[in-house]
């Protein structure tokens, strides 16, 4: 019985564990399409990094050229006198401008190589994040078919289990019956034994008839031996069968 309550709990439990069991598993498949989506944005990320930086080099090219063409301008307006001073200061403002354009796209420039390095470096912290969460979702998944099979198993044997003690208490009944039937045969032959007993002090009162051949010879050993004596007759007794 007590073997038949803890399989019992162990079935339980193990019904319990196998639902755990799924829920983790599919937390782990949910966490893996998470993270796959997330692979897909940081390999995003990384691609517009890599446009970004780009366009910034294109603008510091354009700064670059800007710059050298106002110095033409300024060389030109220096030649020209009198008359290419306004030129000169628009001159010297343009390439003031390209020269702020120049240092803020290289500024860029360097923050986006930084920011696609460090993008890179999580794409791929990111895929072996992934790879690791397949690993998992497999052993989850793994570990829930055994322990489905654990639980599956453990039923079984709360049934075996159930039916042993189902065929115990058969067999007890059984036990039972034979010693009901073994007290009652015993106090039937006891009592056969006594009323044996009985019968047998009953026969002891009875005496056979004699026959005529041994009757002669009884008086023929009364005349031999001593005078004879008148012979009472003693009623004859009838054999009786048992």
């Amino acid at each position: 019985t007590q073997i038949g309550a803890q399989t019992k709990t162990n079935a339980t439990n193990a019904a319990k564990a196998n639902q755990l069991a799924a829920g983790a598993r599919d937390a782990a498949e949910q966490g893996t399409s998470d993270m796959v989506r997330m692979v897909e944005a940081m390999d995003e990320i990384n691609t517009s990094s890599e446009a970004i930086s780009k366009i910034i080099k294109v603008i510091d090219e354009i700064a670059f050229q800007t710059n050298l063409l106002a110095l033409n301008a300024a060389v030109e307006a220096a030649r020209a006198g009198k008359h290419g001073k306004g030129f000169a200061v628009v001159a010297e403002e343009v390439r003031n401008l390209a020269s702020r354009s120049a240092k803020a796209a290289r500024e860029t420039a360097e923050l986006i190589e930084g920011s696609v390095g460090k993008v890179k470096n999580g794409t791929e912290m990111v895929h072996q994040t992934s790879t690791s969460l397949g690993e998992i979702v497999e052993s989850a998944a793994q570990t829930s078919d055994l322990v489905a099979e654990i639980a599956a198993a453990s039923t079984e044997q709360a049934e075996g289990v159930s039916q042993a003690s189902n065929g115990l208490a058969q067999i007890e009944e059984v036990i039972q019956q034979n010693t009901a039937t073994v007290e009652e045969t015993a106090a039937a032959a006891e009592e056969l034994s006594g009323q044996a007993e009985h019968l047998k002090s009953i026969l002891t009162r009875f005496k056979l008839r004699e026959t005529g051949i041994e009757k002669q010879e009884t008086e023929h050993r009364s005349n031999t031996v001593m005078p004879k004596a008148p012979v009472e007759q003693v009623p004859a007794v009838e054999t009786m069968r048992v």
